[in-house]
């Protein structure tokens, strides 16, 4: 049964209504508010999924989505703007040294094991010559309804804020941060690269 429901979620048009009924709109729109002044820069979307992050920046802005998953990527092929695609691991960025402007690492750090998140900021602050912002749902085991969405989501490994803070602290010194909740609880925060990395 959950490999069935894994199967159909997996369809961009389902995923995206999945995503809006369980909240992405509250989650967009505090991206918008974070994104609202960056211009013309260019902005790397890290497992970019079918593409949220281009629905909150400025138009002006240069969107490059990067996900592993060609049946996403299918999944762009009504946006009515202009991006640039890369079909490749967030663990191993096909792109130069400070190349990007602004990542994004939306809702996919629970998909990475250990190694794999320890990979994706290493090279997230390799890429970055501006601010990432990072967002994900985290664990509280407390609560009934985050347990029940673990259960189905297809990301193994959630983790608690104060883990997520340490791993991105290893690479960046975080500006911003908060919490909040939907039906999963939240970690959001926009860090820059640590000075001595760059």
């Amino acid at each position: 049964m959950t490999n069935l429901l894994h199967r159909l979620v997996a369809r961009p048009a389902v995923y995206d209504l999945l995503q809006n009924l369980l909240g992405a709109m509250k989650s967009l729109e505090k991206l918008r508010r974070l994104l609202v002044d960056v211009g013309a820069t260019t902005v790397l979307d890290v497992g970019a999924g079918t593409g949220n992050g281009l629905r909150v920046l400025p138009i002006q802005a240069r969107y490059l989505w990067l996900d592993n998953d060609p049946q996403k990527l299918a999944g762009l092929e009504h946006v009515d703007r202009p991006f640039l695609a890369v079909l490749a691991s967030a663990t191993a960025i096909p792109l130069g040294a400070r190349s990007v402007d602004i990542a994004l690492c939306i809702a996919m750090s629970h998909h990475l094991d250990d190694r794999q998140i320890s990979e994706l900021l290493s090279e997230l602050s390799r890429v970055c010559r501006g601010r990432m912002i990072f967002l994900d749902p985290v664990e509280r085991a407390e609560s009934f309804v985050s347990r029940l969405l673990w259960r189905y989501d297809r990301g193994s490994y959630p983790r608690r804020v104060d883990v997520l803070r340490e791993l991105v602290q290893a690479r960046f010194q975080i500006e911003y941060e908060e919490e909040y909740s939907i039906y999963h609880h939240y970690w959001l925060c926009c860090a820059r690269v640590h000075e001595a990395t760059q």
